[in-house]
């Protein structure tokens, strides 16, 4: 069982990614924006990241290079329903060692299977 912190700012999603992670029979650590997430990171061991790009605040790539600061390889899967394929910080971070993108929506089978070939990485 691994412990996956899954970061994103509408409830409902949240809520179902959660629930998506636990069928997998690992263990989902919540937070509803970056700066929570960081709170959280400090205080429990984090063996997977799940991400919304665009978030208030500090939004996904934020969070990620932060993490990555003390964990150079967590893996991460960012999740966003708006992504730039121009923009030069999105394909940097997509062309990381263990870093995935799954564009929303998604059905919960490709969530996990984006998961399992993180963790296997």
């Amino acid at each position: 069982m691994k412990t996956v912190l899954v970061v994103d700012d509408t409830p409902a999603l949240l809520s179902l990614l959660t629930a998506v992670v636990q069928s997998a029979k690992h263990l989902p650590v919540q937070a509803a924006c970056g700066e929570d997430a960081m709170v959280i990171a400090d205080r429990t061991p984090v063996d997977v990241l799940i991400t919304d790009i665009r978030m208030p605040g500090m939004n996904g790539f934020e969070l990620a290079h932060l993490l990555r600061q003390s964990r150079p390889g967590l893996p991460i899967l960012f999740i966003s329903g708006y992504f730039d394929s121009a923009a030069e910080e999105h394909m940097e971070w997509i062309q990381r060692p263990k870093v995935g993108f799954l564009p929303k929506p998604f059905p919960p089978g490709a969530l996990l299977r984006n998961l399992e070939l993180l963790l296997a990485s």
